[in-house]
Order: structure tokens, then C-alpha cells, then sequence
């Protein structure tokens, strides 16, 4: 595992009942050449989803005891010393409404972003769809779906429903 020194910290507590020894050696030049080249090679998007995600998972993780500035200071370096993000003083971008649900608004030091996180799914609002928008894409899924077309995709509709049947009777 390769951990931050606040999160070695953590980790060792809670692993303290297993032998686990720790490593400090530091990888020899050829070694830390070739992880830069590889990580150089990693799209920018990529590392900007690896930052919220890893943003995400440790703001949720209480084990860490850290504050919020503290969490963002160590997400910022763990981009470029990790990630090789090559800005220091702009880490990658985040929407802010990703910030709002973590719970993390007015903490300095985020690169918030209005528009949909790079990550996310939806429509270019960033917005859930409403109630209608998803009725009417499950409708259209009906309307464009035949009995034989559900056929040719999976089992036969009446081998599924006998299994089902089947499994209720237990």
C-alpha cells in the first residue's frame, strides 16, 4: 500500500492487531522514472475523477480525524505528488455541487467548476433528471421494445418466469 504519513498513521491503529512491517525505502531513480512516464501518460480526466474520488473517500472516512482544510490540503498534494498534476497552486477541477454534497463548501483551496463534474452522468446542468424526464425515457424504452426483440437479447421470457416462480416457492 503506498499511504500519506497522516494516513499511515490511521491505517497502523487500526491494523495494529496484524504484523504488518512498514517500508520506507524510497524507489531507486530508474524506478521513480518509469512511474513518472507512466503516470505522464494517464488522460487529465482520469485524474481528476481519481482526485474527487479520492477526495470523496477520505472526507468520508472518520477514522482519519482530519478537518476539511486539512483533507483538501492533503487531496491537492496527493494530486501532484501522486498524479502528477502539474499545477500545485490550481488542483483539478471539481463541481461545485459535488463540493456541496460532500460537505465541503467554503473550504479553500478547491478548483470548483459550475458546470457537470467530470465524472458525472447527467445532462449539462449536473442536475438529477426530474420525475418526467425519467417516465419518459422509461416510456420510450417500452414503446421501442418488442416481445421478440427482449427475446433475442436474453433467455426466453417464460424459461425466466418459471425460474422466478420457482424461487418464490421456497
Amino acid at each position: 500500500m503506498v499511504l500519506t504519513e497522516d494516513e499511515a498513521e490511521s491505517t497502523m491503529r487500526a491494523l495494529r492487531t496484524l504484523p504488518i512491517e512498514t517500508d520506507t525505502l524510497a524507489p531507486s531513480p530508474k524506478q521513480s522514472e518509469a512511474i513518472r512516464d507512466a503516470v505522464a501518460q494517464v488522460p487529465d480526466a482520469t485524474k481528476v475523477k481519481a482526485y474527487q474520488s479520492w477526495l470523496g473517500n477520505r472526507n468520508s472516512n472518520r477514522g482519519l480525524r482530519w478537518s476539511k482544510p486539512h483533507l483538501v490540503v492533503q487531496a491537492n498534494k496527493m494530486a501532484v505528488d501522486f498524479l502528477g498534476w502539474p499545477d500545485a497552486e490550481l488542483p483539478p477541477p471539481i463541481n461545485a455541487v459535488t463540493v456541496g454534497k460532500m460537505g465541503l463548501k467554503g473550504v479553500p483551496g478547491l478548483n470548483l467548476t459550475k458546470g457537470p463534474s467530470a465524472s458525472s452522468n447527467t445532462k449539462s446542468t449536473g442536475a438529477k433528471p426530474t420525475r418526467n424526464q425519467r417516465t419518459r425515457s422509461t416510456d420510450q424504452q417500452r414503446t421501442t421494445s418488442t416481445p421478440e426483440q427482449r427475446q433475442q437479447v436474453g433467455a426466453p421470457l417464460n424459461a425466466s418466469r418459471k425460474q422466478t416462480r420457482r424461487r418464490s416457492s421456497y
